[in-house]
């Protein structure tokens, strides 16, 4: 009878070491998950922030990832290149795990600035699979084939700044040039005069 309250001092010791092990030095979870089924590429139009576009995914950078848009389907602002947040350093249980080269369709959800985000809940496929093509089927009969973004405007070239290379010697440089150009005039005007 006496080995009863032992073994259970014992267990509810274990429990209680196991709990506090819990608290202090808890384990590696994955909590990512979405509850309901996706809606349909119309229903996240709705949503505001919301852009859908198809591309090429770039090679990830260490914060975040370029897409080389094709299509823009949804969303305000289309661009010829969106930036995704998450790179090759900052990969979470959550993100959708792309290759540098895939075309895809994607749901971009608006985030800091002109960074994007985007994760396993919101719809998305490699273009070339039947996920991605049907993914492209719906969006095109949703939202008409696309837009092709505005491809970058060229930069206007810098105007050249003469002030570097006219300070400090260049005035100098300048002011004997010019005393030298009115010498030279003084000198053949002199020579031509006639004597007398």
């Amino acid at each position: 009878m006496r080995r009863v309250p032992s073994v259970m001092l014992a267990l509810a010791v274990a429990l209680a070491a196991f709990a506090a092990q819990s608290v202090v030095v808890p384990g590696r979870v994955f909590a990512c998950s979405c509850i309901s089924p996706p809606d349909s590429l119309a229903e996240f139009a709705a949503r505001p922030d919301v852009a859908i576009v198809a591309g090429t995914v770039g090679r990830a950078l260490p914060d975040r990832t370029p897409i080389a848009v094709e299509s823009w389907f949804h969303g305000p602002s289309p661009t010829d290149v969106v930036w995704l947040i998450g790179g090759t350093n900052m990969m979470t249980s959550c993100d959708i795990f792309m290759s540098a080269g895939e075309r895809r369709l994607l749901v971009l959800q608006a985030g800091d600035g002109s960074l994007y985000s985007t994760n396993i809940c919101l719809p998305g496929g490699v273009i070339g699979t039947p996920e991605g093509d049907a993914l492209l089927a719906d969006a095109t009969a949703a939202f008409g084939s696309g837009v092709a973004p505005p491809s970058a405007e060229p930069e206007a070239p810098a105007p050249i700044d003469i002030a570097p290379w006219l300070g400090g010697l260049g005035w100098v440089a300048a002011l004997v040039a010019v005393a030298l150009a009115l010498f030279g005039v003084l000198a053949l005007v002199a020579r031509r005069r006639p004597s007398g």
